[in-house]
């Protein structure tokens, strides 16, 4: 997913809603964002507080809207899609 593509599928989302990847059975929050090789790369660390749509929107305000988005856990993988679960958008 690029980051365009991420901007205008959550633009009528509320700023408040929280950033979460799902690994495996497990939801864990998205805490911070990276750049590796020109990827946006969601990185999550459980024992801090998800980003919010608002935060997520100020950090990557400065990269290019072509630029794909990524999560980190044990390796990189791409993003595909999210959903939307008690505002909270799960990658």
């Amino acid at each position: 997913m690029q980051l365009s593509d991420f901007y205008i599928s959550t633009r009528d989302l509320k700023l408040s809603s929280s950033l979460f990847i799902e690994n495996k059975k497990n939801i864990i929050p998205v805490t911070d964002i990276k750049i590796n090789n020109g990827k946006i790369l969601l990185v999550s660390n459980i024992n801090q507080v998800a980003l919010n749509l608002n935060q997520f929107y100020k950090k990557t305000k400065k990269y290019d809207l072509n630029t794909e988005l990524y999560f980190y856990l044990n390796s990189i993988s791409p993003i595909l899609g999210y959903r939307i679960d008690n505002h909270k958008i799960i990658f």
